[in-house]
């Protein structure tokens, strides 16, 4: 920790010294751009108590603590608790050799003052005592004030002083700081007659600031052991919330997943960017002083969007060691409206979806049948089925038939059922269709606009008549079935193109439910990421991972969503099984998605709205496009049908040609890396 400009005073040059500061000051209090033979730290404190307009005349400091607030302030104090062993034993040396040895903390104030008896009463002549001021604010240039100022030893002799008053004293001084968090806690100085001015004490100081962080280090470990032991207590404790260890500062110790992506889905990024400790410690603070100070509270923190957290105090050795923060499962949602019931499975808050959801609810009261409209992947079978969960038919069938699915020489079998015979090859007893199946209870038609337009004809009849006829069989069986269809199609399109019949539109169509699109209820992905990680992540025996900042940004806020709610789960599933690290990154997530990453920021989608599916056609026609011209081998692209020069491009991209961090996204050695990398013609000279 090396001194500020070491200045080398020895006793025969100590006149030449104090001579030469003396008009220098003067110097520069007539012309403060003048050239001056000082050291620069120096002069740069001057210039600036002379911006704050401090009077170089002034001969003492001021006294910010008065007897009581000092007592009250030595009891709390870590730095003097830590300090005073240390202080006590190096003064003991410091008595009758003309020097003073003080602590003060990170505002400059006095904590501790002993030495010399009869330097002591003349250094009281400028306030030099427990409790005074020595910031650079109060008495201008001084060891102890700039100390703080710099963060670093300085020795500070004569009329480099800024204010008079102290011009005939010499002092040496180092900061002291936090052995964990290296912040400046305050600092230790030697002061002196400038006539005793030795350089030694320079040393001094530095070893008695050693001495003390050791200390502070030794306990500072044992403080940050008994809070992280309470830290994974709580974790044991509270396994589905998110858990956050502070210190006593509020600065952030360790926090587990939950809490570390709830702020990746607040915030946009990682805990540790966001914490606002300061903030938080005046909160905290205000809180204990109106209401006192209790073993647990509610707190709102200022770094998540003020989300409530209930605060535990972990006490160490009669003081505190720092808080634990618990934010539970409904603070986490504490936006989300509460939905009740089947609802509480279709996650989302967006208004348009709240607004299908109570559709959905009053629906689920009566009898009407219900049209769904969505694109393929919004859950309308999960929604079909909440409407049947929420109804009188509850306890009764739910059947869903996915018209598309089924060839269409069995639709009418399938719907409608047959008698023994009907079919060579067929079930001897008969069989019975999805309506008798669904007797009743519902019957979610998926796909309707599949259908074809003959078995849109039994299907009005039945619907018209509430009864069924199985095919080869005479007997028509009576039905109490609930209808909800459900498709992707524009019906009345295809009422339009004839391929739909008006008369069973209208039957169908009595109350129709939209359900949006994943890209136009953005706002909801952060809730289905946490959910389906959560989900899928136990459903594989694994720990929900995180999602790294910039992918979670790209799922959020980019990539479209063409298969909505269902491909998120199948990309999010792809995530989980890949990922190693706790952290999802690009080289975890699909190919494709990878691909339209690279193509979107190449400016290749058509009005930026190409999703996957348009990649299989174009994609070595439009690579070839943004290739390097020189030493591609043209066999090797073409054969590169997986995406995975794009992805490599990406990568190194976002790695900013840092190929050891390439290497550790993907997971692999650096040779591995630079053959992949020479192969797609990616390696330059300056990689």
């Amino acid at each position: 920790m090396p001194f500020s400009e070491f200045l080398d005073l020895k006793p025969d040059n100590l006149q030449e010294h104090r001579q030469s500061t003396e008009k220098n000051w003067i110097r520069f209090l007539e012309n403060s751009e003048t050239s001056l033979r000082v050291r620069s730290f120096v002069q740069t404190s001057w210039k600036r108590c002379l911006a704050q307009g401090l009077n170089p005349l002034k001969t003492q400091t001021d006294t910010s603590l008065n007897s009581e607030e000092v007592r009250a302030l030595l009891q709390t104090s870590h730095l003097y608790e830590y300090a005073l062993p240390v202080l006590r034993e190096m003064s003991t040396h410091a008595q009758h050799t003309g020097y003073l040895l003080t602590l003060s903390d990170r505002k400059g104030r006095i904590l501790y003052l002993d030495g010399d008896p009869q330097v002591l009463r003349q250094a009281a002549l400028m306030n030099f005592a427990v409790g005074a001021d020595w910031s650079e604010e109060a008495i201008g240039t001084n060891a102890i004030g700039t100390c703080l100022t710099l963060k670093q030893p300085v020795q500070v002799f004569a009329a480099e002083h800024f204010c008079s008053g102290v011009h005939d004293w010499v002092c040496s001084a180092a900061p002291v700081r936090d052995p964990l968090t290296h912040t400046l806690l305050g600092v230790i100085d030697v002061t002196g007659l400038w006539h005793h001015a030795q350089t030694h004490t320079a040393g001094f100081v530095g070893t008695a600031s050693k001495l003390i962080e050791e200390r502070l280090y030794y306990q500072s470990v044992q403080t940050r052991m008994q809070l992280i032991d309470q830290y994974l207590d709580t974790c044991r404790r509270y396994p589905g919330n998110g858990v956050i260890a502070i210190d006593a500062t509020c600065r952030l110790v360790e926090s587990n997943q939950i809490a570390q992506q709830f702020a990746v889905e607040r915030k946009g990024i990682p805990l540790s960017q966001v914490w606002d400790a300061v903030q938080l410690h005046q909160r905290i603070l205000q809180q204990h002083l109106s209401q006192g100070e209790n073993q647990s509270d509610i707190v709102p923190l200022p770094a998540l969007d003020w989300v409530a957290a209930h605060l535990f105090s972990v006490p160490y050795a009669n003081h505190r060691a720092g808080f634990i923060l618990v934010i539970s499962p409904q603070h986490l949602v504490s936006k989300t409206i509460q939905k009740q019931g089947p609802w509480a499975q279709v996650i989302g808050e967006s208004p348009s979806l709240l607004s299908a959801i109570k559709q959905g609810d009053v629906v689920a009261q009566s009898e009407v049948p219900v049209l769904l409209q969505g694109e393929s992947g919004t859950g309308k079978e999960l929604f079909a089925h909440a409407i049947h969960e929420s109804g009188v038919r509850r306890t009764k069938a739910f059947v869903a038939v996915n018209c598309g699915a089924i060839p269409k020489e069995l639709m009418a079998s399938e719907l409608f059922g047959y008698e023994p015979g009907t079919f060579t090859g067929g079930v001897r007893n008969g069989r019975k269709g999805k309506f008798e199946e669904a007797q009743g209870g519902t019957l979610l038609l998926d796909e309707i606009g599949e259908l074809p337009l003959d078995a849109q004809v039994y299907l009005l009849r039945v619907l018209q008549e509430k009864e069924v006829v199985r095919l080869g069989g005479a007997r028509p069986l009576s039905l109490d079935v609930r209808i909800v269809a459900a498709t992707h199609r524009s019906l009345e399109q295809q009422v339009r193109e004839g391929s739909f019949r008006l008369d069973l539109y209208y039957r169908l169509n009595v109350v129709t439910i939209n359900l949006p699109a994943l890209r136009d209820r953005r706002d909801d992905i952060s809730l289905l990421m946490r959910h389906a990680l959560r989900v899928l992540a136990h459903k594989h025996g694994k720990d929900a991972p995180l999602l790294s900042p910039d992918v979670f940004s790209f799922l959020r806020d980019e990539y479209p969503w063409p298969g909505n709610v269902r491909e998120l789960w199948n990309v999010l599933e792809h995530a989980v099984l890949f990922c190693h690290h706790g952290m999802v990154t690009w080289s975890d997530i699909p190919d494709s998605l990878q691909s339209y990453k690279v193509r979107k920021n190449r400016g290749l989608l058509p009005d930026g709205k190409e999703t996957p599916a348009d990649f299989g056609s174009t994609r070595i026609h439009n690579l070839s496009l943004t290739l390097p011209q020189e030493n591609v081998n043209f066999r090797m692209l073409v054969a590169d049908t997986n995406g995975e020069r794009e992805r490599l491009s990406l990568l190194l991209a976002e790695s900013q040609g840092n190929l050891s961090e390439l290497s550790r996204r993907l997971g692999v050695a650096r040779t591995t890396v630079y053959r992949r990398l020479r192969k797609y013609g990616l390696l330059t000279e300056k990689s």
